[in-house]
């Protein structure tokens, strides 16, 4: 028997989309591959895993990207054979992340109570350019040669924060509006 002290939930959606164009000529093909996937999830649950009111956790994702490649390549019964393209990515992808729970901050001088957050939050956006092509060549039945190269050109954009937030609801030991100095002692509660 398994106790949580929330009711967790989470909502995923997933949506993925392709098209893949071929089409031969005479001594090659053309391929186009297009792509694009929206991944979004909110979910919250118990953290802890326990019927102690200790940590509870939200977390949200989302990931969104298109892409494109475009390729020739040879298509013919030549000891030299070849590919080349192009490809393409836009991509962003983020998570903001909040674990939640009650607080017991100490002091040398005084106790406090309260809620505290530790929050994990960012986002990436990715553009992507890249040029590539290889070439073969059969020298012998047993011997082939590749010679291939690819160039790429990546933007990144990232920000972000962590934070730890502590909320005191009240000083340990009598609330009178004041912050009272309290010594912890081993049986506070």
């Amino acid at each position: 028997d398994f106790r949580n002290t929330v009711d967790p939930w989470a909502d995923f959606v997933n949506k993925v989309a392709s098209l893949t164009i071929d089409h031969a000529f005479d001594a090659m093909e053309f391929v186009s591959i297009t792509g694009y996937v929206n991944n979004d999830l909110e979910s919250f649950a118990d953290n802890d895993y326990s019927n102690a009111d200790i940590y509870d956790a939200r977390v949200d994702f989302y990931n969104e990207a298109f892409t494109q490649e475009l390729r020739l390549a040879s298509d013919n019964d030549s000891n030299i054979s070849w590919i080349g393209g192009l490809f393409f990515l836009d991509s962003r992808a983020g998570s903001d992340i909040t674990v939640s729970g009650p607080a017991l901050w100490y002091t040398p001088t005084s106790a406090f109570t309260g809620l505290n957050d530790l929050r994990f939050y960012g986002d990436i956006d990715t553009t992507s350019y890249a040029a590539f092509g290889e070439a073969r060549f059969e020298l012998t039945e047993k011997q082939t040669l590749t010679i291939g190269a690819r160039l790429t050109y990546d933007k990144r954009e990232i920000s972000g924060a962590n934070q730890f937030l502590i909320f005191t609801a009240a000083p340990l030991g009598k609330f009178n509006g004041i912050p009272t100095p309290v010594a912890p002692t081993p049986d506070m509660e």
